[in-house]
């Protein structure tokens, strides 16, 4: 199980608060932070994209994969065929319907390729195709996240790969010389929830280990969190082998600095041969 790389751009999304990032993870009946930044309240209806768009986004995704220098040509493309705000917002609604664990990293390199593409020098707000890109994604990211329970138990596959997306966009963007911040906190919310397969479990293993460091540097608490709930769980009665595997990574990362000595390395990737098999 290879280490994935850890190449970031800029995106030009406003921080929130602290104070937001746990507001995110609020009671219920309560406007979430994601909603509120975006002025949203309802679920978005994923409009049709004009077919030209719709065609450069098709080809685009399979050539980004692994290349940040062709994910800026496809958001160059866009750049040049958008001709609406109202083509950004449904060209962003599109991008995470298309989320899956195979495209994640695509789509994050090209939401990053865009931020590019749309950033102001001086004030992104003054943008309106960054504007209404960044309202999108907020508000869909909200959404999804507050009704993460139920939009796992319909659709586990598309759960994965929401999580994988949240956690792509915080290891590939940056704000200012920080990464997103205020995903920390939800996407160890979703990773605590992705442990029920096997196949989630591997997920798991991945994104921490595309994530961890990254978090453990700029967002400590977020996890702190997320160490303290795989010891829980460790503790607790005995959990699968593929279970126990993946919360063992976890804690064994941190505990060597997050570079495993090639033995130990070997282990788990022999147990995720076992995982596939």
């Amino acid at each position: 199980m290879a280490t994935r790389g850890r190449g970031r751009g800029v995106v030009q999304l406003r921080q929130p608060t602290a104070a937001a990032d746990v507001d995110v993870l609020r009671k219920p009946g309560r406007p979430s932070a994601y909603e509120q930044q975006a002025g949203a309240s309802s679920t978005p209806e994923e409009k049709p994209l004009p077919p030209s768009l719709n065609s450069i986004l098709k080809s685009a995704v399979g050539e980004i994969l692994g290349s940040e220098q062709n994910a800026l040509k496809a958001a160059a493309a866009f750049n040049n065929a958008v001709t609406s705000v109202e083509d950004v917002g449904n060209l962003s609604e599109r991008i995470i319907s298309m989320c899956d664990e195979e495209r994640a990293s695509a789509l994050a390199l090209l939401c990053n390729g865009l931020s590019k593409c749309w950033q102001e020098p001086a004030r992104v707000s003054a943008n309106p195709k960054m504007a209404q890109f960044r309202n999108h994604l907020m508000k869909s990211f909200g959404l999804q996240f507050d009704k993460r329970v139920e939009f796992k138990a319909k659709s586990p596959q598309a759960f994965v790969g929401f999580v994988s997306f949240l956690s792509y966009l915080y290891s590939k963007m940056q704000l200012g010389e920080a990464p997103p911040s205020f995903l920390a906190h939800p996407i160890v919310e979703c990773l605590m929830d992705l442990l029920s397969t096997q196949a989630e479990a591997e997920c798991f293993m991945g994104l921490v280990e595309e994530i961890g460091q990254l978090m453990d540097v700029h967002n400590k608490p977020a996890m702190d969190k997320l160490c303290s709930f795989c010891r829980e769980q460790l503790l607790r009665e005995p959990c699968p082998l593929w279970k126990r595997c993946a919360l063992l990574l976890v804690v064994e990362l941190r505990a060597s600095n997050w570079k495993l000595v090639p033995e130990v390395r070997s282990q788990y990737d022999s147990f995720s041969e076992k995982f596939r098999s």
